[in-house]
């Protein structure tokens, strides 16, 4: 035990409140237990003042502050002792009186209760205590954006003892790492507040005394329920100026809110993501080419599988085009063959053609209204996309035509156009020139027109070709028909 040395000053004369100093210890050695007994008090209140940091969240420092009748120490029967215990999440503030049967003391009683407060390591620190003859205690606690506040006119003793005329101060201080002091100061003869008979008023929720008879909102970030004290809010949330229950404060975006011995904001889990405000784990979402398991955690989807954002089962992840579901793997179409998107059986892949030399792509198509309103599966589309077994199938609209409309990406010079059967045999052929396109020879061209146009640009003129940013396909009755493939050439040649 490491004595400190302390100055006891006496009162010269009897001015009233005068504030003196009883005792000034700077530093305040570490790891020590210091014990200062029979204190003068001069006045009717004697004003404590730690000054420090926060060093560590590990462990507490505890002050036992006490009044006794006598030269005695804190374990003689005529005392009254507060103990405040500071740890890293809550302060402790207790009162021990003796408790006597037949005259003679058995045991302390002890009456309190503990206050939730966080620290952070590093804040600076004061603490300030007032303390009466009449046992009242007045405790505030300063650090950050954080301040806490105790008054207890008649403290935590029976309101039947009576004012100690002649009470002296004891102190003792237990200290480890948890808490750095810088100074201790005790005078007496006055409030910390300057007035012994000032009153505290209570703030309304969400605000927190900025001096006895003054109130301030809680600052961003803390929230207040008592009108005494604001609390931090949990780690990775945040709350506006002024909140006052802990439900102000929201989960920052990717995190969520947990319920256990305290409220906490926990990360989504794995890949998983979530907007501001989250209050459950099913609120966190997958990203995509992922999807939910048990416990809000998220799964990567099968090779050559992909999902949208937010999925929640292996079903939602679909196989790439060229791809087909088997079990749980996604696996490569057979060699001259193509899926679609999500194709679910090998069936899906059809056989598909190679692109002629001087093939055009076109940027789009139209068409007149599709068999059955079904564009999913007969839409224009589909009469380039290289696949056999795949069908574009207008059917006629109001003005009594069924038409496909290919859009090129420029004015080409079209010398050849093919339609093709579903089996990959050529059904008919368009050899054009700059008077138009000609079917050769086959008996179903009497039912097709085929056009090729320019639109909102001049057509050029060349020899031997048709120019053009348009091809359109009409069939000559009202009636339904389908159109497998058709292939628009620039220049004459054989399949690659």
């Amino acid at each position: 035990m490491i004595f400190l040395l302390w100055m006891l000053t006496t009162l010269i004369g009897n001015a009233a409140h005068a504030s003196v100093t009883i005792f000034d210890v700077t530093p305040v050695e570490q790891n020590t237990v210091q014990r200062f007994e029979a204190l003068e008090m001069y006045e009717e209140t004697s004003t404590f003042v730690f000054n420090g940091k926060f060093k560590s969240i590990e462990g507490n420092t505890t002050l036992f502050i006490g009044l006794t009748l006598d030269d005695g120490s804190f374990n003689d029967d005529n005392n009254r002792a507060y103990e405040i215990a500071i740890q890293r999440h809550q302060i402790g503030v207790w009162a021990y009186t003796p408790r006597k049967e037949g005259g003679k003391r058995t045991n302390f009683r002890k009456s309190g209760q503990n206050y939730d407060y966080n620290f952070k390591e590093g804040d600076d620190f004061e603490l300030t205590m007032d303390v009466k003859k009449s046992g009242g205690l007045r405790f505030s606690l300063k650090s950050g954006e954080t301040r806490f506040t105790l008054t207890k006119p008649n403290g935590f003793f029976s309101s039947s003892f009576s004012v100690w005329e002649d009470a002296k101060l004891m102190l003792e201080l237990q200290t480890n790492n948890a808490l750095v002091f810088t100074s201790i100061v005790a005078t007496t003869g006055g409030s910390s507040d300057g007035s012994d008979d000032q009153t505290t008023i209570t703030c309304p929720t969400g605000q927190r005394n900025d001096s006895p008879t003054s109130c301030v909102p809680c600052p961003d970030n803390y929230y207040g329920t008592d009108g005494i004290n604001c609390k931090a809010c949990p780690g990775q949330s945040t709350s506006p100026s002024g909140s006052d229950e802990l439900t102000d404060c929201v989960c920052n975006e990717n995190f969520y809110r947990v319920y256990t011995k305290a409220v906490n904001c926990e990360a989504c889990p794995s890949n998983g993501f979530s907007d501001r405000g989250a209050t459950s784990v099913a609120q966190c979402k997958c990203p995509a080419d992922h999807y939910k398991i048990k416990k809000g955690k998220c799964s990567s989807c099968p090779p050559n599988s992909s999902s949208e954002v937010g999925s929640n089962n292996a079903g939602d992840c679909r196989c790439q085009e060229n791809y087909y579901k088997d079990g749980a793997n996604c696996l490569k179409c057979p060699k001259g063959t193509k899926s679609l998107l999500g194709s679910s059986r090998v069936k899906d892949c059809k056989k598909v053609r190679e692109k002629l030399i001087g093939e055009i792509t076109p940027l789009s198509a139209e068409n007149s209204h599709t068999y059955g309103a079904n564009e999913e599966k007969f839409a224009a589309k589909y009469a380039f996309d290289l696949i056999f077994e795949t069908w574009a199938k207008p059917v006629a609209n109001f003005d009594g035509e069924s038409w496909i409309e290919l859009k090129l990406d420029e004015v080409h010079c079209i010398r050849r156009i093919e339609r093709f059967h579903k089996d990959g045999s050529t059904y008919l052929t368009w050899t054009c020139s700059p008077s138009g396109c000609i079917c050769e020879g086959y008996y179903f061209c009497n039912k097709c027109i085929l056009t090729v146009f320019t639109v909102d640009t001049a057509a050029a003129v060349s020899a031997g070709c048709k120019h053009g940013n348009r091809v359109k396909l009409r069939q000559r009755s009202d009636q339904q028909f389908m159109v497998s493939e058709i292939a628009i050439i620039e220049k004459q040649g054989k399949t690659q």
